[in-house]
């Protein structure tokens, strides 16, 4: 008779806690909701409490306006340059492709220990991407060479989607450069030719063209920044650019 009434006085106990947690979160919520009701009373606005009075909300008056400020035919300059802009990229894209490659690794040897014998790990295969560049009708891209260096198998991909198998022709590892050849019997690939960078001058517009991040016939603007600009090698002269150039950019023209 003890050990029931101890067991009923404890389920009262339980039951009335639960029942005091319930309201104290309700007493909260309650006062938290008349706070913000109080602080957007004086704002204007579509709020919370006009939905919960069962308003709904009011009708707003837009009037777009009846055209531009300007006009680009007023702007002959800049429309000009927009559209030797467009031109521009037009007759660069086609001779542009997308390199993607792809490297087996060797799997790592292991010592089986209760066997004693040595096992032969997995291979494992590796993609890559970078981007080129046609430089002669039958085929010749001009790519660098740490897109290719070491890589078992590539392909080039133009502008229109069709798939090329390449195979390297020759590098030059300390410029970093690498020639290509596509096979492709019968086909005259549109080719770019070589500025004289001599000519260059800081402050000209560029254009980088390529495939970065897999993202092929991208065209991303800027200027050289500056030139005769020397690495730790204090061998090379590099150009520098403030245009966007991001990984996959690699062997793409600058134009």
């Amino acid at each position: 008779m003890i050990w029931r009434t101890c067991l009923l006085s404890t389920y009262v106990f339980t039951a009335m806690d639960s029942l005091r947690r319930i309201l104290v979160t309700f007493a909260i919520f309650a006062l938290a909701f008349l706070v913000f009701s109080k602080l957007q009373s004086g704002r204007e606005g579509y709020g919370l409490l006009d939905l919960l009075k069962g308003q709904g909300p009011q009708n707003q008056t837009f009037t777009p306006p009846s055209g531009p400020k300007l006009d680009l035919g007023d702007m002959q300059l800049l429309a000009r340059l927009n559209e030797e802009s467009s031109k521009l990229a037009a007759a660069v894209l086609p001779c542009v492709v997308s390199v993607n490659t792809k490297t087996i690794i060797p799997g790592q040897r292991y010592i089986d220990p209760f066997m004693g014998r040595i096992f032969q790990g997995r291979n494992r295969e590796s993609s890559g991407l970078g981007s080129g560049a046609f430089i002669s009708k039958e085929g010749h891209i001009i790519t660098n060479n740490h897109v290719i260096d070491g890589v078992t198998q590539m392909q080039v991909t133009t502008q229109d989607g069709k798939a090329y198998p390449a195979r390297i022709i020759g590098v030059a590892k300390r410029r970093d450069l690498a020639v290509l050849k596509v096979d492709a019997p019968g086909v005259e690939f549109p080719a770019l030719t070589f500025a004289n960078s001599d000519e260059a001058k800081v402050g000209q517009i560029v254009f980088a063209v390529g495939n970065p991040f897999g993202l092929s016939g991208t065209v991303t603007q800027g200027i050289i920044s500056a030139r005769d600009r020397h690495l730790s090698d204090n061998e090379l002269e590099y150009f520098q650019t403030d245009t966007v150039i991001n990984p996959g950019n690699s062997g793409g023209p600058l134009v």
